[in-house]
């Protein structure tokens, strides 16, 4: 059975969130001053660690890095990056 649910990120580098295989994330706003992430998930699969990153503008990108760019959310004056581990 599908749905839709919600993810609160939290401002840092890198996190590790649980989420089920194959699900697929749908947006990345800023919802009552917290980056927040909805996405597309089967409930009746098992979950994941799934690790996300978070770059500002003008940070340096790891050397070499592939993972998968999901969105860009302003923060006030920040700017945040956000991408998942292919």
């Amino acid at each position: 059975m599908e749905a839709i649910w919600k993810y609160e990120l939290q401002v840092q580098g890198t996190q590790i969130i649980k989420m089920p295989l194959g699900h697929e994330i749908l947006s990345i706003q800023m919802q009552h001053d917290v980056i927040t992430m909805w996405a597309k998930v089967d409930k009746m699969t098992k979950e994941r660690p799934v690790k996300i990153h978070m770059f500002g503008t003008g940070d340096d990108l790891p050397e070499f890095y592939t993972g998968d760019f999901l969105a860009t959310v302003q923060d006030g004056s920040f700017v945040w990056h956000i991408f998942k581990d292919a």
